[in-house]
């Protein structure tokens, strides 16, 4: 058959031109042609939600199971989009939700169940229930990307059909993580009402409570407290949630962390301001060490020019040291900061204090080859000599 008239019976089937089609085969029409890209009749006809093309198609003897050049069935399309009445017809002829399409940039597979859960699509979730989908299918969990994808009616179908809450993806992600990463407040309140574990923890340690306070989603932090969540809760990774609104610069989950008493004592390398008044301005003690002995007032210096100024103008010891004897200056110089070195110095920080190690400010730079930081040392000590 002509490439011409392959190109009038696709149209027809994408066009829903039910009398054209029927003419076609009438007349000898081979249904599993295709297009270049490997679309038959079938899925044109899904592609459009024509559930009147796909029922004749089907009646004589279209493949349900067979997909484009890239892997994509008729059943995965009507899902995505929501056509209820393709995907009725489709599923009575054996066509199976379960069958995935490869995407590689992806790194995972995407099946017609998948897609009626992501996209919200819930009469079809219904559907393919109705026809004996597993709930829990392998590599293929509704609920997971349902609640990140916020869709809620869906979510409360799965939980109502006994979906597993604590379930994950490869790296570790819960519906719980996912939907309180993406704000979903009431997809939270669904899975919380059925046990979901506000610190179950991902492959890296991380909670949906971390994720809630990193994301700026007070209602969620709120939902989380009023449901017995400790604002002290820490992760296996060691974090809790006030750092992770604090590196974020996430300041009204700062606040309202701190007005339900959260510590203070803890620390910040991210460059906020706001967010180190606030903390400062509730007693946050700029010299405490973290378990690597840095502080609050090295983080500063290690970039963060305002945040300096800001300690400064606060009282901070320019002299205050690290355990292993680092001081503020030494840090801008080891990392190359030439502006806080500059400051530093204007404030009267010392260049012949040494580490415990014996190191000078001067020799770090040296060691590290930042000729401009060891020209500003070298004219300094030269002037503070004459």
């Amino acid at each position: 058959m002509s490439n011409l008239v392959s190109g009038e019976w696709l149209k027809a089937c994408i066009d829903g031109n039910l009398d054209t089609v029927q003419r076609f085969v009438e007349k000898g029409q081979d249904i599993e042609v295709t297009d270049s890209g490997g679309f038959s009749g079938l899925i044109l006809a899904a592609v459009e939600g024509r559930a009147n093309v796909a029922r004749f198609l089907l009646s004589k003897g279209a493949r349900v199971g067979r997909t484009t050049n890239k892997g994509v069935s008729a059943l995965l399309i009507a899902a995505q989009e929501g056509f209820l009445e393709v995907c009725k017809e489709l599923v009575a002829k054996g066509a199976d939700p379960n069958q995935e399409w490869e995407r590689q940039k992806l790194g995972y597979s995407l099946t017609p169940w998948l897609m009626a859960c992501g996209f919200g699509h819930l009469h079809i979730v219904e559907l393919f229930l109705d026809n004996g989908q597993d709930i829990e299918a392998a590599n293929s969990n509704g609920l997971i990307i349902a609640s990140q994808k916020g869709k809620t009616d869906v979510v409360h179908c799965l939980l109502s059909k006994g979906a597993r809450v604590d379930r994950t993806t490869t790296d570790g992600f819960s519906p719980l993580y996912l939907a309180a990463r993406e704000g979903h407040l009431e997809v939270c309140k669904a899975l919380v009402a059925k046990g979901a574990d506000v610190n179950q923890d991902s492959n890296d340690g991380e909670t949906p409570w971390l994720q809630a306070c990193a994301g700026d989603h007070l209602d969620i932090v709120k939902f989380f407290l009023d449901n017995g969540q400790d604002v002290e809760a820490t992760a296996r990774n060691g974090a809790f949630g006030l750092v992770y609104a604090s590196m974020s610069g996430k300041l009204n989950i700062v606040r309202f962390l701190l007005s339900k008493g959260a510590r203070v004592d803890r620390t910040t390398d991210k460059g906020h301001l706001e967010v180190c008044k606030e903390l400062v301005a509730n007693g946050a003690d700029v010299n405490q060490r973290e378990n690597d002995h840095f502080t609050p007032w090295l983080a500063a210096c290690a970039g963060h020019l305002h945040i300096v100024k800001f300690f400064l103008d606060n009282g901070q010891d320019v002299e205050a040291t690290a355990r292993d004897g680092l001081t503020g200056l030494m840090c801008a110089t080891l990392l190359g900061y030439a502006n806080i070195v500059r400051l530093l110095l204007s404030k009267g920080a010392r260049i012949d204090r040494t580490t415990n190690n014996g190191n000078t400010a001067r020799d770090l730079a040296v060691s590290k080859g930042h000729k401009e930081i060891v020209a500003l040392l070298t004219r300094h000590a030269l002037a503070r000599a004459n």
